[in-house]
């Protein structure tokens, strides 16, 4: 399992961290049910196209997103990270709405 993103200091709406880190995370945007069905989905959903990249490299770049990102480490460069795309499921769907509501 992936570990949790710990919580950190931001600008109120988040577009400090995500500019600065790539990612915020924001508390309480879903509910305690809903994050942890999105969870389960999205390591489950990671865990099976990494499966089906390392078999197929070409199907890489299908599944997931290459970022450039800040890293966590002092004056260290910006380093690539891969972001899972994830599909437009029901789950998927139910958790943005829930955001936006």
């Amino acid at each position: 399992a992936a570990p949790a993103l710990a919580s950190i200091a931001f600008d109120g709406c988040g577009a400090g961290a995500v500019a600065s880190m790539g990612v915020a995370r924001i508390d309480h945007v879903l509910s305690p049910t809903t994050a942890a069905m999105l969870r389960t989905f999205i390591l489950a959903e990671r865990d099976a196209c990494a499966e089906v990249a390392a078999a197929d490299k070409a199907t890489w770049a299908e599944l997931f997103s290459r970022v450039l990102s800040p890293t966590d480490v002092g004056t260290a460069p910006p380093t690539t990270r891969w972001d899972l795309r994830l599909p437009w499921e029901p789950i998927v769907r139910a958790a943005v709405h829930e955001m936006l509501s």
